[in-house]
């Protein structure tokens, strides 16, 4: 936990194996650049998820590193976000930027792009996203947000979902999408 003007810059890799309400870093009034792998393990419910990098305030949360969470778990829940490495992903206000990577979803409701602000603009530029069973690729519940979505290519397996958006966004998308499943339904948006 890091509370403070300025910077917070982490180095090192951090794991955990909690099953709620399991945080990698957490950060107040101070921007986080983390240069260092997470891995968090699952989380009983998504009601107490384990989460890698929480912004309390709105402060900018910097990734270049690989952020691993189980299921039922949050990659990064904060404002403005900006990622190069691989991760799940999740934001509450600010625009979210994925330049590049490889975003990786667990099972059981979790969540690779969770933003809930307003007037936010997501895009995405990722290599590749695997989205497993019962989860969801971007989950947009704020309103008036921008969706770019120019991931290469997207894989959904058994009763998945590539975008689950509400409250009048635009969802503008040119990303390769395949089911592999073979149980339940697999929705793209």
């Amino acid at each position: 936990f890091n509370n403070g003007q300025g910077t917070f810059t982490n180095n090192g890799t951090i794991t955990g194996s909690s099953t709620a309400k399991e945080f990698g870093i957490i950060g107040e009034s101070n921007n986080i650049i983390n240069n260092g792998n997470i891995n968090l393990g699952n989380a009983t419910s998504i009601k107490a998820p384990n989460i890698a990098i929480y912004s309390k305030t709105e402060n900018s949360i910097t990734n270049t590193a690989s952020i691993k969470v189980g299921n039922n778990s949050t990659g990064f829940y904060g404002y403005t976000i900006n990622n190069s490495g691989d991760i799940t992903v999740g934001s509450k206000g600010g625009n979210v930027d994925i330049s590049s990577g490889t975003i990786n979803i667990g099972s059981n409701q979790a969540i690779g792009v969770h933003t809930d602000g307003n007037s936010q603009i997501i895009r995405s530029n990722a290599t590749s996203m695997n989205i497993e069973d019962n989860s969801f690729g971007f989950v947009n519940l704020g309103e008036g947000n921008r969706l770019i979505a120019q991931t290469a290519n997207v894989s959904l397996k058994n009763n998945s979902m590539y975008i689950y958006s509400k409250n009048n966004a635009t969802i503008n998308n040119s990303t390769n999408l395949g089911a592999v499943g073979t149980t339940g339904n697999n929705y793209g948006i």
